[in-house]
């Protein structure tokens, strides 16, 4: 017999309290329904236009133009300088990492990884044999103390 498992706890609930439950739930539903209908917002209303009895009207409608043009560009400008700005501290990070010149020290700095990584994976292999060394003796420890038993 091992030792250390318990029996899952049942998920059974008394009728009783389990309608109980869904009872505290639709309240609760229908509490966040009313809710949301309150702050509820009533819906902008379309721009109505530039009335035609306007005097200067070419004027403002060109300016509208204009000003929609200017933030377009603006956030175009945006766009771009962020872009820029991830892409230089992409090759920055990628130069810092390596620092890399010429074509030998890119050989060197690929061996120098490759070994660090044949020693990161072989490190975890020790790792991962011991434990399993540990857990095998600790499993013949408790079949012998039930032989005993």
């Amino acid at each position: 017999m091992t030792k250390g498992f318990k029996k899952k706890q049942s998920k059974r609930v008394s009728a009783r309290k389990r309608y109980k439950i869904e009872k505290k739930v639709r309240e609760h539903n229908r509490k966040m329904r009313k809710m949301a209908k309150k702050q509820k917002q009533k819906p902008n209303r379309k721009d109505p236009g530039i009335p035609n009895s306007l005097p200067f009207k070419d004027e403002v409608i060109r300016e509208v133009e204009q000003y929609k043009q200017r933030e377009e560009e603006r956030k175009q400008l945006l766009k771009e300088k962020a872009k820029k700005r991830r892409q230089e501290a992409k090759s920055e990070s990628l130069n810092k990492r390596r620092e890399i010149t010429t074509i030998d020290e890119l050989a060197a700095s690929a061996k120098k990884r490759t070994v660090e990584f044949e020693q990161r994976k072989s490190d975890k292999k020790k790792r991962n044999s011991k434990a399993n060394a540990a857990a095998s003796s600790q499993q013949q420890c408790n079949v012998v103390d039930m032989d005993q038993d």
